[in-house]
């Protein structure tokens, strides 16, 4: 196991050297997470509004019968029902703005921000479905309660290992959802039921999605006029994309490359078969898209180049 996370702390390089030793690193890693903690405050911001994709919190007092508990959501069953559901908001709020103003200053407002943002969370995924585009923020808030204290000897290397291990577990997660779903293709398959090889695969998945949401999606109607195996292909890859997430993992050239591959699959997703995760992009462009590591310069262009030379010198 020790040998493992040593290979883990140590592979990661980004032309022969580490990646957790570049000053340059470090000050774009320090301004990405100061802005995502300001998108915690956007994101509370907007659950208090009505013009959100967010419930609204009037909905949410009119639907204490449809209520039912998270473990984490539990004590409101205990206060008065509107007391808790504006407690939660006017928390949410709250500790955002302290994230704004002194995430850096100290670990007990990180931990707070990320409670607050947990406990909204709970909140509004207690009402029969689960939303899951707030996962990876409130993953990510988690994340970084592990950042050192500034008075730290490694404190600069060790907020870059922070970022690091939010890629980790970004791309690890696209890899299990590509998984699972390559499997269920298998069982498809296993069952001569209706899969994404079929003409009318996607176009089902569309309506069925779109059902549910009450929406309908940009390309849904063209889906059900033209029904071809082609949207398989297009489907399937999908899966894959995000079953090989992880595996780029340590190719530190392609990850800003990789964030903009994975962006453009969730607006496929959009504009196909839904969900919409706009709010889930905003931690995959701060940290892959713009990932601190890599070429100092951003230039997308030229990550892809580089890579491509590397592995014409290995062949």
């Amino acid at each position: 196991m020790k040998r493992l996370i040593n290979i883990y702390w140590n592979k990661p390089k980004y032309l022969g050297l580490s990646i957790f030793s570049n000053e340059g690193s470090f000050t774009k890693g320090f301004s990405l997470i100061s802005i995502f903690y300001f998108l915690v405050l956007f994101v509370a911001f907007q659950s208090i509004t009505f013009n959100t994709q967010f419930p609204s919190w009037i909905d949410i007092i009119d639907s204490k019968s449809y209520f039912t508990p998270q473990w984490s959501s539990k004590w409101m069953t205990f206060v008065d029902w509107s007391f808790a559901v504006k407690s939660v908001f006017v928390y949410f709020i709250l500790s955002s703005i302290l994230g704004v103003l002194f995430w850096s200053r100290s670990i007990i407002v990180r931990i707070i921000v990320a409670l607050g943002m947990f406990q909204y969370l709970s909140l509004i995924s207690s009402f029969t479905i689960v939303d899951h585009y707030l996962h990876m923020m409130v993953i990510a808030s988690i994340i970084f309660i592990f950042i050192p204290s500034r008075e730290a000897h490694n404190y600069k290397s060790d907020l870059l290992k922070v970022i690091f291990g939010l890629q980790t577990i970004i791309l690890a997660s696209y890899s299990v959802s590509g998984f699972y779903k390559l499997l269920g293709i298998a069982k498809q398959l296993k069952w001569g039921v209706t899969s994404v090889f079929s003409t009318t695969g996607m176009t089902l998945q569309s309506g069925k999605t779109s059902y549910f949401s009450g929406h309908e999606y940009f390309f849904q109607q063209f889906l059900t006029d033209h029904p071809s195996y082609w949207f398989g292909i297009f489907h399937l890859s999908g899966y894959l994309i995000e079953f090989f997430s992880l595996f780029i993992l340590f190719k530190i050239n392609l990850h800003r490359i990789w964030g903009l591959v994975l962006i453009l699959f969730h607006l496929a997703i959009a504009l196909t078969i839904g969900p919409d995760f706009s709010i889930h992009i905003l931690t995959i462009g701060l940290f892959l898209l713009f990932s601190p590591f890599g070429a100092q310069r951003y230039d997308l262009w030229e990550d892809l180049k580089s890579h491509a030379y590397k592995n014409k010198k290995v062949l």
